[in-house]
């Protein structure tokens, strides 16, 4: 019998926990954010993820959970690709 590999447990940050983060007058840059996560101990972050997210969760090795919140099956598609164009491993949807 082949023997399978346990699970592997990730911590991922839900990116709008830093929304408006120290202040709302002064939030922390995109980048200040996710160093934050990472040096907090997460292997990730989950938020609808821009370029900009993917270039600097790259740079720090993170991953991204994707997300969208839709109604609309329409939409569904393109929000799906928007998702996996960022390299989303996985999608809360």
């Amino acid at each position: 019998m082949k023997k399978s590999n346990p699970p592997t447990i990730r911590h991922i940050a839900n990116f709008w926990s830093l929304q408006d983060y120290p202040t709302g007058r002064k939030p922390w840059s995109l980048e200040r954010q996710i160093v934050d996560i990472k040096e907090a101990g997460f292997d990730g972050i989950t938020t609808q993820a821009t370029r900009a997210h993917a270039k600097l969760t790259q740079k720090h090795g993170l991953i991204i959970v994707g997300y969208f919140a839709s109604a609309k099956s329409s939409e569904f598609r393109t929000l799906i690709q928007q998702n996996l164009d960022v390299g989303a491993r996985h999608i809360n949807v």
